[in-house]
Parts: structure tokens; sequence; C-alpha cells
């Protein structure tokens, strides 16, 4: 068996350290070197709020992976079919569905729901490298059964990197346009409105999305360093709400008919945006609530809303392996401003800093480069 030395930054409840651990290959196993790693939101989460990892468990995190093929294994799916190389760009598909459940055998389209779900860089960390390491790490061996799929040649690490994150948001724009009413001839057409409530990364690529599907986009965001920046870099009609204003009357106001919009995406993981959200949609209008990955609290709200305003409310999590491919088709085209997405970069070194990780506000999309 091979063994190599990887670089590894890790979460123990309080702290993020790097260790170096020395790795004895499976001889089945993909091993892949990091070339670039998102910080995703729900790994600031996980920072942020106590009860998760621990001094006895200890966390390496890291999901949305990018990776160069050192050695291939026999045990890695790649979606789509096919085989890998050494050498091949690979965009990792973290998550790993039991296949035996109930979830899995009777609704095998959304293995992504399975209650045994299991994902690569969310995992236990030890320093001898029994368990796999996260995606904050220089090299990587992957876990039995955790796909990869196969970057287009050429594409750069910057877009490359936004495959997870933009295979979320997919997700979330289906959600939001894989609707309709035909017995009154409602629902979201091409032309129709959406706002998207958090320019967060999620929000701001799934408002690029929808406005590639032929929708009118409003985007609300309060950080208006973040505001300004998806406005200009990404084009977006955005909306900073002052707090004591009637921004959300200004808003439905300015919508087509003054009715409301036809779709409205929760993105920014604030439990009163919900009913923001509510108030937003026009009557027969869908609402999507994608921003609650991780509990954040809850909200009063009235349900007669629903109700009198015939509203279809859904929510949104995770991504399928199937929305993979689609991402990287959007990621390929050229008149989407995804260059724009990641703001800033930072080395394993830097990411142990836990006030720049937590303290700074002013960006869009932070990834890490391990290997520099």
């Amino acid at each position: 068996m091979k063994t190599s030395e990887a670089r590894t930054v890790v979460w123990d409840g309080t702290a993020l350290s790097e260790h170096t651990v020395q790795h004895v290959h499976r001889t089945d196993s993909t091993v892949l070197e990091v070339v670039a790693a998102g910080i995703c939101g729900t790994d600031l989460h996980v920072m942020a709020h106590s009860g998760f990892g621990g001094p006895d468990n200890v966390l390496g995190l890291g999901h949305e992976i990018l990776g160069r093929v050192q050695r291939p294994g026999p045990a890695t799916p790649v979606v789509g079919g096919g085989t890998i190389a050494a050498g091949d760009l690979v965009l990792v598909v973290p998550g790993k569905a039991c296949g035996r459940c109930t979830m899995c055998l009777s609704f095998g389209a959304h293995e992504h729901l399975c209650p045994r779900r299991v994902v690569h860089g969310f995992s236990a960390f030890r320093p001898d490298g029994a368990f796999p390491l996260g995606g904050f790490s220089t090299e990587i061996e992957l876990a039995d059964d955790i796909a990869v799929i196969p970057v287009p040649e050429g594409m750069d690490v910057n877009r490359a990197v936004l495959g997870e994150l933009v295979s979320v948001a997919v997700r979330g724009a289906e959600r939001a346009l894989g609707h309709g009413r035909p017995d009154i001839g409602m629902g979201t057409l091409l032309g129709g409105t959406a706002a998207v409530l958090g320019a967060g990364p999620v929000g701001a690529v799934v408002a690029l999305v929808l406005a590639a599907a032929g929708l009118e986009v409003t985007v609300t965001e309060t950080n208006e360093w973040r505001a300004k920046y998806v406005g200009e870099k990404l084009g977006l009609r955005v909306i900073v709400p002052e707090p004591g204003t009637p921004w959300l009357d200004e808003m439905i106001g300015g919508s087509p008919g003054g009715l409301g919009f036809d779709v409205v995406v929760e993105c920014g993981g604030v439990p009163e945006l919900f009913t923001d959200a509510l108030t937003l949609a026009r009557a027969g209008g869908r609402v999507v609530e994608l921003g609650h990955f991780i509990p954040n609290g809850t909200v009063a709200t009235d349900p007669a809303v629903i109700c009198r305003k015939d509203l279809e409310v859904v929510g949104s999590v995770l991504a399928p392996p199937t929305a993979y491919p689609k991402a990287l088709r959007l990621l390929q085209r050229e008149d989407l401003a995804f260059d724009e997405i990641v703001s800033s970069t930072l080395t394993l070194a830097q990411l142990t800093d836990l006030d720049l990780v937590l303290g700074e506000r002013d960006y869009l999309k932070r990834v890490v480069r391990p290997n520099g």
C-alpha cells in the first residue's frame, strides 16, 4: 500500500488547526490533489455555533472539492459513466446515499434525501488519517462510493470549484420553476418575475440561473458591500431593504400590476425572510425555502396568508447527482458572470485564523487553495 503525507485544517469545536497526517491508501481508492475547496455557509455555521465538533469529535470540513486525480480507483463512481485517469480535473459529488433504506428504494431519484446520507467533507478526523480528510487539505483519499464528475477541458478553477454550489442552485431554481396550475393557466413561465431574498453565494447563483431561464429577477441584500458587488459584478437588480421603511410594499408596487412576484426564493437563512417571502409572492405564486439547511431560529407566521393567496410553499435542499452535469454546462456559459462569484481566496494558514474566517463580512464567496 502506498503512503503519502497531507496537510489538513480541522475543527475541534472551538478552533481551526492545521495538522500533518500520513495516509495509508487503500488499494481501490481514488486519491486527489485538492486544487480548490469552497467555504460553504454550512461550514461557517459549524464554526459559529456551539454543538458541532469537540475534543472527541474533531471534524474534517470542506465538501465543495475540486481536485486533480493522482490515482484513480475502482471504488469511485463517475457521474454520467465513463472513467477517470491520473491528471484529470474532477469535481467531487460529496454526498452518498445508503441505497438500502425505504427512501432510496422507493424514490431513487431523490437519493440526496436519504436519511442515512453521509458527506465527504463533514466527517470525523483522526491524526492517523484513518478517516477521509475534508477538502481543506492538500490531498484527500475519497471514501468508497463518493462520486466524481470530470470538469470540462479548459474551465477556469474559480468557475469549476463552484460546481457543488451551482448544483444546489440548480435544484432550487428547478423547484422554483417546476410547478404550474394547468386548471387555471397559472404558473411560473418564461418572462415571469422572481424575487431572491439574500445575495450570498447561493442567492447570487440562484438569481443568475433564474435570469438565464428567462425570468426578471430582483435580489434583496442587507449587506451594502455585497449588494453593490452583486449589482455591479453580476449585473443583477439589487434592493437594500431599509429597516423601518415600507420596502416590501415598494417591491410589490414595482412588480407587474403591483401583484407581487411569481416566485420568491428565500436564500438568506434568516427566519424573518420566510414571512417576507410569503408577503412578496403574488396570489397563486410559489415560495421556495432554500436558506435554512441548518436551523437558525423560528418565526411566527399566519397560515391564512398561504391559504388566502393560494400559495405553493416548497423546500429545496442539497442536490441530486443529476444536477451536477447541468451545473457544469451552466458554468461553461461565458455570458453568465460566474467568474465574479469567487471574490477572495485563502491559504490553509489563513483558514486557521477564526477571526478572519468568521469576522470578515465584505465578500461574496471564498475558496481555499490548499496547495497555493
